[in-house]
């Protein structure tokens, strides 16, 4: 079985017959008390109306005996015979046992489980702590600290399991975006390989792009947690001088700001610092305190940012040593994908320590999904470490080719070295937001200059 794509809002504006099917199947999951998500529902709408068209169009749907046999015993089953025989009222239609089981796989594989922990089956918890534990010592998140990844995992595991036994595809309508928040979509990359190997499946793109949903909101609490701080503005000079010390602050490190606020030496003395994580102040502090103060003029500038930067970033990476002029390829002939990575590892092994199988493993990654994007770029990587630093190789090819669907004309390899310990959230950010900028790669491939390169990872 397969999911056929439709144009959602072409049905929903031009087939009156979906609102039909919406009032029969909201009306039954009522009954019920059956819970689905709203794009579970959409989709399941969809199916449910090329199901009808099937059928009007004598075009048999066959469930296998063992599965007509298991899903006779389930609710889902009960569920989908009770809709199957409203649809037919209104359609004037008869639906046969296996496309009434049809039905029941499509309802098992797009339930909805409530946010408990003991929903999750032992099976499915085990593998989410692998696939955590995997991404962890391959990209060094430290999700395993995120109790409620592992249990909002937990809960998507199930149905999906469900999906690759009925070999169902969940079509990801926002697959796009989810692909260019690339720490996210690389860890659910990686989960999938888990999955891959205990099921001998190949998990479809569209179920990776749901992973990584949830590795989003894990990691982008991560960073606000690690990263962005409550910060703290003593000023004594007035209330105009104050916000002029707000917005150049903002100005400069409003990556790092989780709050920011204002304050005056008369009003400190009976204010908590403690909650802060940084104090900013242009006049002495005699409260007692462990948060850090640094002194500032009244003007933010020079030295004074100098000194903030330093401590608001000392635990960054800086993304530029991951880049080498050597690895920069301004113009690489190459005739298609396959070419073009051979050329390309080549130059990486002539210039930097990796193992021999670089290619092989760039090769496995690409097995798993796409690494083209939008915007001509490509961004393939070895599945697995395999140098002795982490670096990053880009190329910008003498006439564009065709990846897998899409256009390429630049090509980025990034390796991470073997038990890399350092914290490269920044660099993987960087290298998503490179994704979004349509006229700033176009700037790249058209000056094909490594400074302007640079310049646009660190500006945009």
């Amino acid at each position: 079985m397969s999911d056929l794509e439709f144009n959602n809002s072409n049905f929903y504006k031009f087939n009156s017959d979906i609102d039909i099917l919406s009032t029969i199947c909201k009306h039954i999951f009522s009954t019920y008390n059956y819970n689905i998500s709203d794009l579970s529902f959409d989709n399941l709408l969809i199916h449910l109306y090329v199901l009808i068209l099937r059928i009007k169009n004598d075009e048999k749907i066959v469930i296998g005996a063992k599965d007509k046999i298991s899903l006779k015993q389930i609710r889902a089953f009960k569920i989908s015979k009770d809709i199957a025989d409203e649809i037919s009222k209104f359609f004037n239609m008869k639906f046969s046992y296996d496309e009434i089981a049809y039905i029941a796989i499509h309802l098992l594989a797009k339930r909805s489980l409530s946010y408990n922990k003991s929903n999750i089956s032992k099976n499915a918890d085990r593998l989410v702590v692998e696939m955590i534990n995997t991404i962890d010592k391959k990209l060094n998140l430290n999700l395993s600290e995120d109790l409620d990844l592992r249990i909002n995992l937990g809960l998507h595991i199930m149905p999906l399991l469900d999906r690759i036994n009925y070999d169902l595809i969940l079509k990801n309508p926002i697959l796009k975006e989810v692909k260019e928040h690339f720490t996210a979509y690389q860890a659910a990359v990686i989960a999938s390989e888990v999955i891959n190997k205990k099921y001998d499946i190949n998990l479809a793109e569209d179920e990776i792009g749901y992973l990584a949903i949830h590795f989003m909101v894990s990691i982008d609490k991560y960073k606000t947690k690690k990263y962005k701080k409550n910060i703290l503005i003593v000023c004594g000079s007035g209330k105009a001088t104050a916000n002029l010390m707000k917005y150049s602050f903002e100005k400069e490190f409003g990556d790092y700001i989780k709050s920011l606020n204002l304050t005056n030496s008369m009003d400190i003395k009976d204010m908590n610092l403690n909650k802060y994580d940084l104090i900013i102040t242009s006049v002495p502090i005699c409260n007692k305190t462990d948060v850090p103060i640094i002194e500032v003029g009244n003007f933010l500038k020079g030295e004074d940012l100098k000194n903030i930067r330093k401590l608001i970033t000392k635990n960054d990476v800086d993304i530029y040593e991951f880049f080498d002029k050597k690895l920069f390829i301004p113009n690489l002939k190459a005739k298609n994908k396959k070419d073009s990575l051979e050329k390309m590892v080549n130059i990486i092994k002539k210039n930097k320590e990796v193992d021999d199988n670089l290619l092989e493993e760039i090769y496995k990654r690409e097995k798993l999904a796409k690494t083209e994007f939008d915007n001509l770029i490509a961004i393939p990587h070895p599945l697995k470490p395999v140098s002795k630093e982490s670096f990053i190789t880009v190329a910008i090819l003498e006439k564009p080719i065709i990846w897998d669907l899409k256009k390429v004309m630049m090509i980025v390899i990034f390796c991470i070295k073997k038990d890399e310990t350092r914290d490269l959230e920044k660099l993987f950010s960087t290298m998503g937001r490179l994704l979004t900028l349509k006229d700033s790669i176009t700037k790249v491939i058209e000056s094909r200059n490594f400074n302007t390169f640079l310049e646009v990872i660190k500006h945009g």
